[in-house]
């Protein structure tokens, strides 16, 4: 990747690793000289920042004009004191990589900047051990250790996430992979339970004291009281590992977590068509922009800007239609559809949508599945929203920008 699209998802941080708001604050007027970066020099005269990519990513976003507004629009309160903006030069440690990497692993291994799952992923990227359980488990749900603490620990790790916990609720361990009896979708919902369990306490040292299956009983009888052990005789689906189909493809370079917070960030739930958005067209663009600017706005005030709900909402059917029109534009210029390209772009997304299944997060699956099933109304809900006949809550709009983002990115995207 260049440097560029790493600061670009730095700024998105959908991994929540990078809190470069954070770090700024962190930093304060100036950058002090004890932390200097740890640097591999590559055999083609490049270079590969090893600890450090936090504060190089955060400078190098500062140098460049568009990346700090990109980031200024993004984060919101984004202020830099002049000698941060006039630093140019910084002074690394340049070693060669297994040097790189012993530093690496000393800084964080006792660290708390990393969670197992980074550990994890640190001993599998660099030191060649097969993927532990938190990395299978992530793969499989796109991501749901990565983004809850409380499942990114030694407990779940070591007690939870044991072949004979799996092995009484259908799962197991096989070549490297996360595999199991049950289909994908009744599967990943089992996987979610697994986080709930930890969030709401069901499984502790001293409650169900690594019982995966007595937690998940107690989550929901129903369910789990007559569920089946794994059979390696039925029919096997392949969750993690290379070939998992939520599989998110990190980058192989090391990444702290992130340091203990000064002030507030928006959370996941918070954002706006579940991350930045890239229509190609300059009108879809351009709106796209304003919206994320309004809604950015509203976020500073919330009790005082709830009156900006509805601008954001009916917003949505605006930009899809704009996006719509651009598209048959530039994919079939002699087909004006004017007026009526929104119906036939949206059945052509559900189209494609349901030939790629392409989506890491299982929160997204769910939401795409459910609006090709027609079980989500959404085209009834843009509707409504666009002539002022439906309210709209904060939370409704960010479920229904996260759909309309998985289209536009999906059909219309840089």
């Amino acid at each position: 990747m260049s440097d560029s699209e790493i600061i670009k998802r730095a700024i998105v941080n959908d991994s929540d690793n990078w809190n470069l708001d954070s770090l700024i604050v962190e930093m304060g007027k100036r950058y002090h000289l004890n932390e200097i970066p740890v640097v591999v020099a590559n055999a083609d005269d490049t270079f590969t920042v090893y600890d450090g990519n936090r504060r190089v990513a955060l400078l190098k976003c500062i140098k460049d004009p568009d990346l700090y507004q990109d980031a200024f629009n993004r984060i919101g309160v984004f202020e830099v004191e002049p000698e941060l903006r006039n630093l140019t030069v910084l002074p690394c440690n340049v070693c060669t990589k297994e040097i790189a990497l012993e530093i690496v692993e000393r800084i964080h291994r006792s660290s708390n900047k990393w969670g197992k799952l980074q550990y994890e992923q640190f001993l599998h990227n660099f030191r060649g051990q097969p993927k532990g359980p938190l990395m299978l488990l992530d793969e499989a749900t796109g991501g749901i250790v990565a983004t809850n603490k409380k499942i990114n620990e030694e407990y779940v790790e070591k007690r939870l996430l044991t072949e004979s916990n799996l092995n009484k609720i259908g799962f197991s361990i096989k070549n490297n992979e996360l595999v199991t009896n049950h289909n994908l979708e009744e599967a990943v919902e089992i996987l979610k339970d697994i986080a709930r369990i930890r969030n709401e306490d069901l499984s502790s040292a001293r409650k169900n004291a690594g019982r995966l299956k007595d937690a998940l009983i107690e989550l929901n009888p129903d369910r789990y009281a007559n569920i089946s052990s794994f059979n390696e005789s039925k029919p096997i689906t392949k969750l993690g590992g290379s070939n998992a189909p939520n599989n998110r493809k990190e980058m192989s370079t090391a990444k702290a977590l992130p340091h203990k917070r000064r002030k507030p960030v928006k959370t996941k739930e918070e954002v706006l068509f579940g991350g930045m958005l890239r229509p190609k067209g300059s009108r879809s663009n351009e709106l796209y922009r304003a919206i994320d600017d309004i809604y950015h706005f509203y976020l500073k005030n919330e009790q005082k800007r709830f009156h900006y709900l509805p601008i954001v909402a009916f917003s949505m059917r605006l930009l899809l239609e704009i996006c719509a029109q651009e598209y048959f534009k530039a994919s079939d210029p002699n087909n004006d559809c004017k007026d009526g390209a929104l119906k036939p772009f949206l059945k052509e997304a559900k189209k494609k949508m349901t030939e790629t299944a392409n989506f890491e997060d299982i929160n997204e699956i769910t939401l795409n599945s459910e609006w090709i099933d027609g079980k989500y109304n959404f085209e009834g809900i843009l509707s409504k929203w666009a002539h002022g006949t439906l309210s709209a809550d904060k939370e409704s709009i960010v479920r229904v920008s996260r759909l309309a983002g998985n289209i536009i990115r999906l059909m219309w995207s840089n």
